[in-house]
This record gives C-alpha cells, structure tokens and sequence, in this order.
C-alpha cells in the first residue's frame, strides 16, 4: 500500500486536486489501498471511502 502525503502542503489548489485525482485512479485501475496523511481531512474525503483522525494518539 502506498503512503502519500498531502499535495496541498506545498501545492496550489489546482496542483492538489490533479494529484488526488491521479491518486484516486491509479487506486481503482489497480485495485489497491492507498494511506493519505493530511491535515486537511476536507481535502482528502472527497477522494476516499473514510477519513480516519489521530488525535491524542487514538484513532
């Protein structure tokens, strides 16, 4: 499973949205996983089917 970071970190909103588009269909072409780490849930659960939040240090 691949680990990405948020594009929107140091990316344009134009930039960001090209690479989760990317990242969502390389997912679904090649069926696999892929674990996003953001700060910007918002962002990233318009690309995927759950947002998971650390705080504290629990899920």
């Amino acid at each position: 499973m691949p680990c990405s970071p948020s594009p929107s970190a140091s990316a344009t909103a134009t930039t960001a949205t090209a690479v989760m588009e990317l990242q969502s269909r390389l997912r679904s072409e090649r069926a696999m996983a892929i674990l996003l780490v953001s700060h910007e849930p918002h962002l990233i659960s318009a690309y995927t089917e759950a947002v998971h939040v650390l705080h504290g240090g629990r899920l």
